[in-house]
């Protein structure tokens, strides 16, 4: 079946709908059109899917019409709604408006995400592949939002960054390293202006981490929960990229042996932060190498 009839099967009671026909014009256009390419098909990891909206959305300014559509899928006692925009105009851009988990949470929550985030990339490699077209015009994009988002606390400022995100621009990139600065400057650690060059992706942030805890997170996981920043994911991402392994390194081996796909100009900088400098932090070193001299 296409993809248009995949999502009338799965369509929730009482969904919020366009007509059949107008669903399957929309995606008459698009080069893959089967529902075993269309990612949320080829889930592992969510054994229940409904699509509860898939409206058509017309554009006032006459430019193509746009899909927006709110999945829900049931991984273990908990349902994650995600809601998305798609559009395609000789250029594919796919927007994560929210993914949002009701329930309680889960110990496959990670790995929903990452097999989520698995097939739109390769859906956006094959897409590209059977438009042949330039594979930076096929695109996933999000905003990665930490506050309160329709009464619900969100921290996908830190949780997308450990995934195979890109900032949106340059123009995003520099804005982030501006206020990472200055936090970190109103939480102890002066980072040089010089060394920010060497932050590059969300994951860098993500990674930071140093002698100076907030509320007992590292700094560049405090940062990024009460942050919100812009990200792309586009065909052009390369499998064997630094934020690639980073990603899959991390929710199959944890955060440290994450750590090592990192580029070694960023793990220089970061060691650079990484040295006790307070005089107590220096009087707990000289504490304990007393102690274990005195133990031996």
């Amino acid at each position: 079946m296409d993809i248009s009839e995949h999502i009338y099967q799965f369509k929730a009671s009482r969904a919020d709908f366009s007509t059949f026909q107008t669903l399957k014009n929309f995606f008459s256009v698009f080069p893959l059109n089967e529902e075993k390419s269309w990612p949320l098909a080829c889930l592992k990891t969510a054994p229940k899917l409904e699509y509860t909206k898939a409206k058509i959305v017309q554009d006032p300014f006459g430019f193509e019409p746009s899909l927006d559509l709110v999945s829900c899928l049931r991984v273990e006692n908990a349902n994650y709604i995600l809601d998305q925009q798609i559009k395609y105009d000789d250029v594919l851009e796919i927007e994560i408006r929210s993914l949002v988990r009701e329930g309680q949470k889960t110990t496959n929550g990670v790995r929903f995400v990452h097999d989520m985030l698995n097939q739109y990339h390769s859906f956006l490699k094959n897409f590209s592949r059977a438009k042949d077209t330039d594979e930076r015009n096929c695109l996933l994009k999000i905003e990665a939002h930490s506050g309160m988002l329709k009464g619900i606390r969100t921290n996908g400022g830190y949780v997308w960054a450990t995934c195979r995100f890109e900032f949106k621009d340059k123009i995003e990139l520099d804005r982030v390293r501006r206020d990472f600065q200055r936090y970190a400057a109103t939480n102890g650690v002066k980072i040089k202006t010089s060394d920010l060059r060497f932050f590059k992706y969300p994951c860098h942030f993500a990674a930071f981490r140093c002698h100076q805890k907030v509320n007992s997170q590292d700094l560049g996981k405090a940062f990024l929960l009460q942050y919100s920043w812009q990200g792309n994911m586009s065909a052009a991402l390369k499998d064997t990229s630094e934020i690639v392994r980073y990603e899959q390194t991390f929710y199959e081996k944890g955060i440290l042996a994450a750590e090592k796909e990192l580029s070694v100009s960023f793990l220089r900088t970061m060691k650079k932060y990484n040295k006790p400098n307070s005089s107590r932090a220096r009087f707990l070193e000289l504490f304990v190498e007393r102690k274990n001299t005195w133990n031996r």
